[in-house]
């Protein structure tokens, strides 16, 4: 057998541990204390993650040849070892943990009932492990039942706590995370009762998890915060950095990024001040990320070069791996894809040279999505199709999902249309079987695009509905408008208005355990199939992204007058201004209960519809401001956000023009036989206060007696007529020719003197 340099040194300190381990049992003629035990296994695992894990479970099958007595060696060994197992052979594990329970019991208590007790609950919890994985939930959950009712015999409350934490983080290991929130809170109680802060900090932070899990991220961050002041209380820096973190985590997941930048850059103050580098290289790698999302791609790869540079010196090839990725992406994203397949292939030959086998399939989708990208459709396949050989190999269901919608997309491309048929459908239906929402999306997204290109259209409509009904609400046409409301609400930033439309390309994180840029650790957040998986995303997705956009700012307008948006965006909110001088129209139709009477409702709304746009056209052409409609009412005024002198002209030049559209409209409907509106319609010019009313659903609008005024020059009117006040007709009177109607009784006012207003002036209509 051959030892490199770094193997030697590793057989060598396993050795010396082994014996020294092995000689304290035998001189001190009872079992080495857990502690040193713990240590032992611990250090196991620190030296040993760079070996391959075939290689160090025979190194650890040989020891526990050789090491035939009863004693704490042998029970770490077959703990180690059944640990190590528990995925890729559940069975050869629960067969070591069968050995250690029954060697433990053979045992008579004597002083040592808690270190007994440790073993045998270690036990239950392995074989509930070995359990879940061959889906065995039942079983899982007897066992870890067993677990618990050791320590409530042995009236060990502390011990029931962990073993209640403990079941919680396996549950939350296998998707399960419900189940995980159920444990962690029967063990938060007891550490309440007990008043151990740390561990009440503990476990409200993996309760935060769980529900970040399920996408509650009001819960999740609910208990983070009451996590980070636990850990405040007891003065614990590392894991206040990693509440943080994880709060972080929770901001990028639901788009928020400069709360999420926040969060990320507090955790990396923390960390680079108790020189922390594992966790200092995980905020770098998530401030990539949000820069990433953004398409910042120079800056995010900045953040990812800084974090390899850290990791470097450690030695952790695993984060390695997670950087040397993430970096590929970026190159990805710009279509430097020969930069991109040098980071991916260093990612496949460290996975491989591991004997990572979940690792080398993620590193060839990776090298997949860049030859598709690069039009290199056969070297896609190529490597789609090794991807999936691996998950297919080792039951990873999710990642196979993607890389089959990857051969469905190369397959479409190349023309191969029903090979990328029955690659979608697979696709679909694996995801059904297992929940996973995100795949099925890119599926029918697939399926949507395959059919219609070949012009299956009413297959086409069919997945595209099934895919509209599972996309972002972001992304959904009916939810934009309070998208809009809500970017305003929530601090009126203007980065947070356009990066929250990001959030289609929002991040999540993976559970898978076997996918190499993952590790559960660091808790970084990426989608199921990793971060590449998520770029290819925001790549298909960028126009229909920047879509939305605009179209958000284009409502946004539309809820609000330009300079009003700006100031809430700068400011955070708009203060209320006095104008001394707005011109205010109200129209109102007539037989309006009539016309209900003779038309449907469809028909009704599109006749108001009609005339309301029209009107919208006209007032825009002359700098007016629409307030609002109210039923059949329509309400705009001149003048205003930005004061004018020219108001009261420009408002009788837009009434005029609505009076003759409506007039040509009634001469349209009579000649079809249809049924036609009569407009009333009323103007004065006067001071009001404008502003924003209102948390919810907000609108710009205006008051004072001036509107009051407004609306009775509109019911004191008369079809077809332009009806203003004195006031307005002392500004207009140099450009209209307009006939004085006398003082007119008006509802509330008393007598007012009113005046049509005829038209242009014979010098005004010719210039």
């Amino acid at each position: 057998m051959c030892f490199s340099s770094d193997n030697f040194q590793r057989f060598l300190f396993f050795s010396l541990l082994y014996l020294f381990n092995h000689i304290y049992t035998e001189t001190m003629n009872r079992p080495a204390p857990f502690c040193i035990s713990a240590i032992y296994l611990l250090l196991l695992f620190y030296f040993s993650q760079p070996v391959a894990a075939q290689q160090e479970a025979d190194s650890l099958k040989l020891l526990l040849k050789k090491h035939t007595a009863s004693d704490s060696t042998r029970a770490n060994l077959l703990v180690t070892l059944a640990d190590m197992l528990v995925f890729s052979d559940p069975g050869a594990s629960i067969g070591y943990v069968t050995e250690l329970e029954a060697m433990i019991r053979s045992k008579p208590d004597g002083n040592y009932k808690t270190i007994r007790n440790r073993y045998l609950s270690a036990a239950q919890l392995l074989k509930g492990r070995g359990y879940l994985t061959t889906d065995q939930q039942k079983k899982a959950d007897s066992v870890f039942t067993l677990a618990i009712q050791l320590w409530q015999k042995a009236a060990d409350r502390n011990g029931e706590a962990k073993v209640l934490f403990k079941i919680g983080r396996i549950w939350a290991i296998y998707g399960k995370p419900e189940k995980a929130i159920a444990e962690y809170q029967a063990a938060l109680k007891m550490e309440k009762d007990m008043g151990n802060k740390t561990d009440i900090g503990i476990n409200l932070y993996h309760i935060g998890s769980a529900y970040q899990d399920m996408s509650n991220y009001y819960a999740a961050e609910d208990y983070t915060l009451q996590a980070y002041e636990q850990f405040r209380l007891a003065g614990d820096e590392m894991k206040q950095a990693k509440c943080l973190n994880n709060l972080g985590n929770i901001q990028t997941s639901q788009g928020n990024h400069p709360k999420a930048l926040e969060y990320f850059l507090a955790a990396l103050k923390i960390n680079e001040r108790i020189k922390n580098d594992v966790e200092i290289s995980n905020n770098l790698n998530n401030i990539g990320i949000i820069y990433l999302s953004l398409e910042q791609f120079a800056k995010a790869r900045s953040y990812f070069l800084r974090a390899y540079n850290l990791l470097a010196k450690s030695g952790n090839e695993g984060a390695l791996l997670y950087s040397l990725g993430n970096i590929g992406i970026t190159y990805s994203a710009e279509n430097n894809f020969t930069k991109a397949l040098e980071y991916f292939n260093r990612v496949l030959d460290i996975s491989t040279g591991a004997g990572d086998k979940g690792g080398v399939a993620l590193a060839y989708n990776s090298i997949a999505r860049v030859h598709e990208d690069s039009g290199n459709y056969p070297e896609a396949l190529n490597y789609y199709n090794k991807a999936i050989a691996i998950n297919d190999s080792i039951g990873d269901i999710s990642s196979m999902i993607y890389n089959l919608v990857g051969l469905g997309d190369v397959s479409r491309l190349t023309g191969d249309f029903v090979r990328s048929a029955v690659y979608l459908r697979k696709a679909r239906t694996l995801a059904l079987e297992i929940g996973a929402l995100y795949p099925e999306k890119d599926a029918l997204q697939g399926l949507t695009e395959l059919f219609s290109g070949t012009k299956q259209y009413d297959s086409a409509f069919k997945y595209l509905g099934l895919f509209t009904s599972l996309k972002d609400t972001l992304l959904n046409q009916e939810n934009i408008e309070e998208i809009a409301r809500k970017e305003l609400q929530y601090g009126f930033d203007k980065k947070m208005l356009e990066e929250k439309l990001l959030s289609e390309l929002e991040i999540n994180r993976q559970k898978n355990r076997k996918n190499i840029f993952l590790f559960s650790g660091l808790g970084v957040l990426v989608m199921a199939g990793g971060l590449l998986s998520r770029l290819r995303y925001i790549r298909k997705s960028r126009a229909i992204i920047q879509k939305e956009k605009d179209r958000s700012e284009e409502l946004l307008l539309n809820i609000l007058p330009a300079e009003v948006a700006e100031e809430l965006k700068l400011k955070g909110h708009a203060e209320a201004r006095h104008f001394d001088e707005v011109t205010v129209l109200f129209t109102d139709f007539k037989g309006f209960t009539t016309m209900a009477e003779q038309l449907s409702p469809g028909e009704l709304v599109t006749e108001i519809d009609i005339c309301f746009r029209r009107f919208d056209e006209i007032i825009t052409r002359y700098g007016i401001e629409k307030i609002k409609t109210i039923g059949d009412a329509y309400m705009c005024a001149g003048g205003l956000p930005v004061a004018n002198r020219t108001n009261a002209a420009d408002v009788v030049n837009a009434a005029l023009e609505i009076q003759v559209f409506m007039a040509d409209m009634k001469k349209q409907r009579i000649l079809e036989n249809r049924p036609y509106f009569e407009l009333r319609l009323g103007i004065h010019t006067g001071p009001v206060v404008a502003g924003i009313v209102g948390i919810k659903k907000f609108q710009y609008d205006i008051w004072g007696d001036t509107v009051n005024l407004a609306s009775r020059m509109e019911s004191s009117g008369e079809v077809g007529k332009v009806n203003v006040s004195q006031m307005t007709f002392e500004r207009i009177s140099d450009r209209f020719r307009c006939t004085h109607r006398g003082k007119i009784e008006a509802k509330n006012k008393g007598t007012v003197d009113m005046y049509f207003v005829e038209g242009l002036l014979q010098h005004e209509a010719n210039s």
